[in-house]
């Protein structure tokens, strides 16, 4: 049930970035995984053999936080206070912009926090969970 519920994105949580609600999933699940697994070519060897650059491991972690990580996100405003819709093309441009870089480290580290995500879902699982997975 454990597996099932990680791939379908059950093993997720909002968590608060100044203010901004990031829903998450953790990493590993089994989309992160099957992405990496269908890593070709050269890329692929130098992960597998764990060669890769500091260049390109950065990036395949950000493409991994923005691509797999933020599910969903709250209250983010741009510089006029307009509203910016959640979209995976745009999570994928801020983690890649080194102006949020802070933002990506802290959302890729709650997304390894798996004693809180275990948390969650036990208590979420015996009825007395805080909302937290059900929204903020």
């Amino acid at each position: 049930m454990a597996k099932l519920k990680q791939a379908i994105g059950a093993w997720e949580r909002w968590v608060d970035y100044s203010g901004i609600q990031f829903k998450i999933a953790r990493i590993p699940n089994p989309r992160f995984e099957e992405y990496l697994a269908g890593i070709k070519g050269a890329q692929g060897r130098k992960l597998r053999e764990g060669t890769l650059e500091f260049r390109e491991s950065s990036k395949l972690n950000r493409d991994v936080v923005g691509r797999f990580v933020i599910l969903d996100w709250k209250d983010m405003q741009d510089d006029d206070d307009k509203e910016i819709p959640y979209s995976k093309e745009k999570a994928l441009e801020i983690v890649h912009d080194d102006r949020y870089y802070d933002l990506y480290l802290f959302l890729q580290e709650a997304a390894r926090d798996l004693d809180t995500f275990r948390a969650e879902q036990e208590a979420e699982s015996l009825g007395n969970s805080n909302g937290s997975s059900a929204g903020i």
